[in-house]
């Protein structure tokens, strides 16, 4: 759902994960462009001594852990699990396996604290995560939603201007001077 712009701006990213000891232990690293955090990036722990990235400044505490929902997101989620209103904080996934059981996923709760879950819980949201170049244009205001948001090119054309004067008479040769209002 990503617009060529935007799909365009996400730089790849090469994001190290924990391996339960099902799969082997240790850690495997992948390049993606969309990624779900780690427990260390949410400013909590690392799974089993395996540093999953750095921890972010922003989680720095329970509640700013705690997901909330865009109205766009909560107007075109159809699960009945959902939280009764965007307002509600709602359980997230992380990409922290747990490392003893590969049947469990690492989540943030609504209260933000983290926790573990079948990875096959209905009930859970995502909050993904992807990195954009620091040369992208960001508006200096929040939209309805509270979110920034990045002007490429295509949105930063200015309007077309309401009057052009261009001289009746024009040679080969000859320099004009165009005017718009």
């Amino acid at each position: 759902m990503f617009s060529d712009d935007e799909y365009n701006a996400i730089l790849n990213t090469s994001i190290l994960t924990a391996k339960p000891t099902e799969d082997g232990g240790g850690s495997e690293t992948i390049v993606t462009k969309v990624f779900l955090p780690s427990k260390i990036e949410v400013g909590v722990s690392q799974e089993n001594n395996i540093s999953e990235g750095a921890s972010w400044e922003y989680y720095t505490s329970n509640s700013l852990r705690q997901g909330h929902l865009a109205a766009q997101c909560f107007d075109n989620t159809s699960s009945s699990l959902k939280p009764d209103s965007k307002d509600e904080a709602w359980s997230w996934w992380l990409r922290s396996p747990e490392y003893s059981m590969t049947s469990n996923v690492r989540t943030v709760l609504d209260t933000g604290q983290v926790s573990t879950k079948n990875s096959y819980n209905g009930s859970i949201g995502v909050r993904p995560a992807l990195n954009l170049s620091s040369s992208l244009l960001v508006s200096d205001t929040t939209d309805s939603d509270g979110c920034y948001t990045v002007m490429f090119a295509s949105t930063l054309t200015p309007p077309a201007p309401a009057t052009i004067t261009v001289p009746s008479a024009i040679t080969v040769g000859d320099s004009i001077a165009v005017s718009w209002g």
